[in-house]
């Protein structure tokens, strides 16, 4: 059996990694939230509205199909 290794990077060059800043964090939380809240109810769920309803799983449920 063949055995070998390949290093990508040197550990030597590598650079410490970037912290976000405090604007970055709050635009990260603002589109965060907006993920768990309903476009129609306006409600904010504990879970991710999915994409492919547009709104979330009680109101998807109650619209006719």
């Amino acid at each position: 059996m063949y055995k070998s290794q390949a290093y990508l990077y040197r550990l030597d060059w590598a650079k410490p990694k970037r912290t976000a800043t405090p604007a970055q964090r709050e635009a990260i939380a603002k589109a965060l939230l907006a993920r768990r809240t309903c476009r129609v109810c306006g409600e904010v769920k504990p879970y991710y509205i999915p994409r492919r309803y547009g709104e979330c799983l009680d109101c998807h449920e109650g619209s006719p199909s």
